[in-house]
């Protein structure tokens, strides 16, 4: 089975390599990384790259964390003064092998 290469980017802690299956890889996303959560979607730019990059769509008002890595890489895609942070564990994909 192909597999395509994510980075799982804790609230603490450094990003950690994992492959995910081609097939039906979002639903396995969603029960690994994100179970029972809504999942919301955005563009960052990560190891000098543009990805994707799925959180948990109520992170913040659910009161999980800031998880610096990723706020770092969503700012990084955002217009300049963007203060708004991402909470909890992310999950970035995409333009991530050479």
């Amino acid at each position: 089975m192909s597999k395509m290469q994510a980075w799982f980017v804790p609230v603490e802690g450094e990003p950690q390599s994992v492959l995910l299956p081609m097939k039906d890889y979002m639903r396995h996303v969603s029960n690994t990384y994100f179970p029972g959560r809504t999942l919301d979607f955005t563009k960052v730019r990560f190891k000098g790259r543009l990805c994707h990059m799925v959180v948990d769509d109520t992170g913040m008002v659910d009161g999980l964390p800031v998880n610096p890595v990723a706020t770092e890489a969503y700012h990084a895609n955002c217009k300049p003064g963007t203060v708004h942070s991402i909470h909890g564990p992310a999950l970035i994909f995409g333009g991530l092998l050479p």
